[in-house]
């Protein structure tokens, strides 16, 4: 069995583009490209680096948060705690507002 990662949508874009260029991509495959050039408004580097950002700010939030973060880029402090209800603590206002203006200095 493959080993399995979480990844960005940056990070799907380029790998998919990649093996499209060397072979046909499944049907799957070709959806999965198809969404990422669709949702993904950022750059690869883009998103490598808020990743980082969005990790240093506060240590208990999730490496799957931190990308549902970067997939969803939220700007109100209410799809901000959204995407923290399964958490089992919840956000500061400052730490809430330092994730919107990270995601808001990102956009484009």
């Amino acid at each position: 069995m493959a080993d399995e990662a979480q990844v960005d949508l940056g990070t799907v874009k380029r790998l998919l583009s990649t093996e499209g260029a060397r072979r046909e991509l499944s049907y799957e495959q070709r959806l999965a490209l198809q969404h990422a050039e669709s949702f993904s408004p950022l750059t690869d580097g883009a998103h490598a680096e808020l990743l980082k950002k969005v990790q240093a700010i506060d240590e208990r939030i999730s490496p799957a948060v931190c990308l549902k973060i970067i997939e969803v880029l939220p700007r109100s402090s209410e799809e901000v705690r959204a995407l923290f209800t399964k958490e089992r603590y919840s956000l500061e206002t400052a730490t809430v507002e330092k994730i919107l203006a990270l995601v808001e200095d990102t956009l484009p």
